[in-house]
Formats: C-alpha cells, structure tokens, sequence
C-alpha cells in the first residue's frame, strides 16, 4: 500500500474486519440452504435449518422449512430432519447440498473477484466474503467430528465424515 495514508490503511482494514465475520455468517447460512434446499427437494419432513446455537434470536417458517437464529456461535449451523426416515442415498443427496452450494459462492465470488480492483471497499468486502465462504468449504471437506465445549452437548460431524460413513454404510 505505497502512498497509502494511515486512514486509508485504517479504513480498509477496518473493512476487512467488519466483513470476514459477516461473510462467515452469510457462507454459513448459504452453505446450511444448500442441505436444506437438497432437504426439501427429495423428503415430505419438516426442515429445520438453525445458526448459532443458544438462545434462539429469531425464528422464521416458509412451508416445511423453519429457520432459527442464534447470536451465540453463529460460526455454526446445521439443518435437521429425521435421518432415520430416509434411505443413505437421500442422505448423501442432503449432505452434499451444502458443500455444493459453498462451492458454487466461491466460484461466483472467485468470479467476481477477478474484474474488481482490490483496493476498493467492493473489493474488500467480496474479498473478505470469499475468504470466509472458503473457510466454511474447507471445514466442510475436511473429514473430522467437532467436538462439544461442554457434556451434553451433540458431536457434530463434517460434511465430508458424514459422506463418508454414509458411502461405507451398507
């Protein structure tokens, strides 16, 4: 940044520190719509699709779909159905929707990205987007159960363990 004055510096930091979080939130949102779309689109459930977890901020319902929103741990999401009412190939079509969805955000914004100057706030902003969006894709693939902070508290897995068990099921 040669030339570039402390506020500039300050202002566009302060960019990317406001819109990494933001993008975080919206990847995860966008990711959690990926299973829950795949949800609807192949079973009769409801669908519960939640970010956060804790006590519930805002809750809204569309059809089968309800949507619930957390301020603790929006980091984190999920999308909820009876898995035992469901073959493993109905399964792995749900599971798939989210990582699916991740990459085709971070296709469009790699896109995007291309023909936009970075030192602008557009460029900032959708760059932080990416980089969040690439995060929530690479903890998706990669194969691991997370763990609760505390007893009690349900194991989460990622998508691609959950993919994985499902294509070793019988």
């Amino acid at each position: 940044m040669e030339g570039a004055s402390n506020g500039e510096i300050f202002l566009k930091l302060t960019i990317l520190l406001v819109c990494y979080p933001l993008g975080l939130v919206v990847s995860v949102f966008v990711h959690e719509l990926g299973h829950s779309m795949a949800a609807l689109a192949v079973t009769k459930q409801p669908i519960h699709l939640a970010i956060g977890k804790g006590e519930l901020l805002e809750r809204i319902s569309i059809g089968r779909l309800s949507v619930h929103a957390s301020w603790r741990g929006m980091q984190f999401g999920s999308t909820r159905y009876d898995r035992s009412l469901e073959s493993r190939n109905t399964q792995l079509l749900i599971a798939l929707g989210g990582p699916l969805l991740t990459v085709l955000l971070a296709v469009s914004l790699g896109w995007f990205l291309k023909d936009i100057p970075l030192g602008g706030w557009q460029g900032l902003s959708s760059l932080a987007l990416f980089v969040a969006n690439f995060r929530i894709l690479i903890v998706s693939l990669w194969p691991m159960e997370y763990r609760p902070n505390s007893d009690g508290e349900e194991i989460w897995l990622s998508d691609a363990l959950d993919i994985w068990r499902l294509l070793r099921r019988k």
